[in-house]
């Protein structure tokens, strides 16, 4: 038996994944349900924590086991399985991009992109399986359209048997005639009597009572916690379990030392029955973890990650200080440079209410807008010898954002471009001196921009564009 239905959620644009809510922010179209009852369960962090640095956050996703792939269309995937009808197996297949990874064209209502998702799998008892789906998003604004955040979702539900499969998937830019593409393998488990599924990650879900019902959810095909976010939900199912039944979890650091133990409590006597269990990300150490649920053989497990920010995938303490080197005065970098492992939880929480503009929110804005220009800084001028960031123009770009004006040529032996700031009526040159590539703020230049930095520190002021 092999079929395929279109998700509960099909595809959607949202504002901003910022405010996203688990409680009913994501219905759309009358697609998904509610959030399922569950226990709060904060995640206590013990032991130290390490961070690397990766701009490419496509390795570390294959790592965790998703389905992921970069330029040029860059996007995530999950599948996850909960037991379905008869002997059927139920695939949950979640990807998400974000809204840049895709080429918008302006038409008469706003922007517009289109993409398909090609899904193949090979093998198992079910054979081969292919369809696509052609999707389309569309924004208001030419800023929504170039949004770094996780903002296009698509999903589809699978039902299988059980059995080893291989899975190729392909997701092309139709507007820009371009594509990316990745594989993996992946066993469909079965799901008798006694037994559990694996965590799934959700933004929203609402437990189910009978395997014939079709999952209601939004998964979460990148199970990331970052510091500051909304909690992060894993759903579980339990299948035909005696009353009363107590399942034990834990969490695990990449050391596989246990952060977390205990265990989930089902009322039993049930053909499935549903639980949703939150985990606070301001306590997450950084770094891989394991989420296991189940005794012996019948233990299943998801690989989640925790970092700092969703645009950084930041494990160790030492790179963190020194990516924050823009961000922070020099006291407080050697504050968190010098703090002991198990002083760092609670300095990164103080720091983080510190710089936070506006603590109604769960994010803190200021930093999420200094990693995303740290980013783009990494990626646009990447070709100095150095990385990115830390040229010049990255400095300058990661501290004033993008520029009004930009001129380049040659004057007398090199090769000069300038800069114009008009809010803040700056004017700077940077030179490659070298004759090689490498542009350095020239020294006046060095001084005028150090000077607005310090009127700017004294006196906050913001360029409106």
């Amino acid at each position: 038996m092999t079929t395929a239905a279109g998700g509960c959620l099909r595809t959607a644009w949202l504002p901003s994944f910022r405010r996203l809510t688990l409680g009913g922010g994501l219905l759309l179209a009358g697609a998904c349900g509610g959030g399922g009852g569950g226990s709060s369960m904060p995640v206590v962090p013990i032991g130290g924590q390490g961070l690397t640095q990766q701009f490419d956050v496509t390795p570390m996703y294959l790592k965790l086991g998703r389905l992921a792939a970069g330029p040029p269309v860059p996007f995530v995937a999950a599948l996850s399985w909960l037991g379905g009808p008869g002997d059927t197996v139920i695939g949950v297949f979640a990807l998400s991009m974000e809204d840049r990874a895709l080429l918008f064209t302006k038409d008469l209502q706003g922007f517009v992109a289109h993409y398909r998702v090609t899904i193949s799998l090979t093998g198992g008892p079910s054979g081969p399986v292919e369809f696509h789906r052609d999707e389309t998003v569309r924004v208001t604004t030419g800023t929504e359209a170039r949004r770094d955040e996780e903002s296009i979702f698509f999903q589809q539900i699978l039902y299988l048997l059980p059995g080893d499969y291989h899975i190729d998937v392909i997701v092309q830019d139709r507007s820009a005639g371009t594509q990316s593409q990745t594989s993996g393998d992946y066993t469909a488990p079965s799901f008798p009597p006694g037994s559990t599924s694996a965590p799934i990650f959700a933004y929203e879900v609402k437990t189910r009572t009978r395997r014939e019902d079709p999952p209601t959810m939004v998964a979460n095909p990148r199970g990331l916690i970052a510091h500051g976010a909304d909690t992060l939900l894993a759903y579980v199912e339990g299948y035909g379990l005696e009353a009363d039944s107590k399942i034990p979890f834990d969490l695990r650091d990449s050391q596989d030392s246990v952060m977390l133990s205990d265990s989930l409590h089902f009322q039993g006597g049930r053909d499935v029955e549903g639980r949703v269990l939150r985990l606070a990300p301001s306590g997450a150490p950084l770094g891989e973890l394991r989420f296991s649920i189940g005794f012996g053989a019948a233990r299943r497990t998801t690989a989640l990650f925790a970092s700092v920010s969703r645009h950084f995938v930041v494990t160790d303490w030492d790179q963190l200080v020194s990516l924050l080197r823009y961000f922070a005065d020099k006291p407080t970098l050697d504050s968190l440079r010098r703090a002991t492992p198990d002083q760092r939880r609670r300095l990164w929480i103080d720091f983080w209410r510190a710089t936070d503009p506006d603590t109604l929110t769960p994010q803190n804005e200021a930093l999420d807008e200094y990693f995303t220009r740290l980013s783009v800084a990494d990626q646009r001028y990447k070709n100095e010898g150095v990385p990115g960031w830390q040229t010049d123009r990255g400095e300058v770009y990661i501290k004033l954002g993008d520029p009004d004006e930009v001129t380049e040529g040659p004057v007398s032996d090199a090769r000069v471009i300038r800069w114009t700031y008009l809010a803040w009526k700056l004017t700077i040159f940077f030179q490659d001196r070298s004759g090689i590539g490498r542009y350095e703020l020239t020294p006046t230049s060095r001084g005028e921009f150090e000077r607005l930095l310090k009127q700017l520190k004294a006196k906050p002021a913001k360029p409106s564009h």
